[in-house]
């Protein structure tokens, strides 16, 4: 189930703010902090509920991620909810939801076996690397279980120097 996303002019109006005051910063880290905002919808859309109670009735996207808090986020707890859903704990503490139904249904190769719910309830965490688990090996990355989870942004890849 999706939602739609909406906001007041004034959240708008603090988003220009943000880029100029970015953009003022260095240039093009104002449309860096343009694209991670608006990159944020889809998964507000898809589990609006696991973002942060602003009072009201509203919600807003808690901004301090598992990187700010110097740590990686990596699943410790699994539970099967219904269907493809799952509840997934993070080492951070929070919790969120996520329905793979769009991964695994009509898929080919290892996510076929998936698409049987018996199989998919078979569903661990590896404690080694943090992540979810099948039986015939299928995992999925942390990183991009805790984003969509939490609608927190992925985090970006720093190159060596």
């Amino acid at each position: 189930m999706s939602h739609t996303v909406r906001f007041f002019p004034e959240v708008e109006e603090d988003a220009l703010a943000g880029y100029d005051w970015y953009e003022g910063k260095a240039r093009g880290l104002g449309d860096e902090f343009l694209r991670a905002f608006y990159a944020s919808f889809p998964a507000i859309a898809r589990n609006p509920m696991l973002c942060a109670e602003a009072g009201h009735g509203f919600r807003e996207v808690v901004e301090e991620t598992a990187k700010e808090k110097g740590m990686l986020a990596r699943v410790t707890a699994v539970r099967h909810i219904e269907d493809y859903r799952l509840e997934l704990t993070f080492s951070t503490g929070e919790r969120g939801e996520i329905d793979f139904r769009s991964r695994v249904v009509g898929r080919r190769g290892l996510l076929k076996r998936l698409e049987d719910p018996v199989f998919f309830q078979q569903v661990r965490v590896d404690p080694e690397s943090g992540t979810l688990v099948w039986p015939n090996g299928v995992d999925f990355c942390p990183d991009v279980l805790y984003s969509e989870a939490t609608c927190a942004p992925l985090p970006s890849l720093e190159h060596a120097r």
